[in-house]
């Protein structure tokens, strides 16, 4: 998987997402609460996807979703 770089308008959209504390063209960082319950909904049986749809995330994450959600379980 290729790197993905933010534009600033998307950056601004990701920034408006209360799961999101910090944002750079590089790397989209989410607040603790929503790292612990997305390791919880995943171990219920969510998936990825269903994860950040609940949580509003937008479409610029989802393609990248299940990639997060592993990280956040191994951290």
């Amino acid at each position: 998987m290729g790197k993905r770089i933010f534009t600033k308008e998307q950056i601004k959209m990701l920034l408006a997402n209360k799961n999101v504390v910090k944002c750079t063209p590089k790397s989209v960082t989410y607040s603790k609460t929503f790292k612990k319950n997305a390791v919880i909904w995943y171990e219920q049986g969510l998936t990825p996807t269903e994860i950040f749809r609940q949580a509003g995330g937008c479409a610029l994450i989802l393609p990248i979703c299940h990639t997060i959600i592993v990280l956040l379980i191994f951290r």
